[in-house]
């Protein structure tokens, strides 16, 4: 199933790497991605796409875990 997640990160090195290798971990497919700056300076925003059969709301969770992640919403 196909979901697509909005999140904001702290603009730090590294921050891409981690959002993408707990993706995978978790049995994820990421499908597109999508970075921005955000509005704050030391924010990114962060489009993802990703494709699987587990439960959506585990991946959030774990996501939201994440010390770089400062906000995680399910847009679809």
């Amino acid at each position: 199933m196909n979901h697509s997640l909005k999140l904001q990160l702290n603009q730090v090195d590294g921050a891409l790497v981690r959002v993408i290798g707990v993706t995978e971990r978790r049995g994820w497919c990421t499908t597109g991605l999508q970075a921005t700056a955000a509005a704050n300076d030391n924010a990114l925003d962060l489009e993802l796409n990703v494709l699987g059969d587990r439960s959506i709301d585990l991946l959030v969770r774990q996501l939201e875990k994440l010390h770089v992640v400062q906000r995680v919403e399910l847009a679809s």
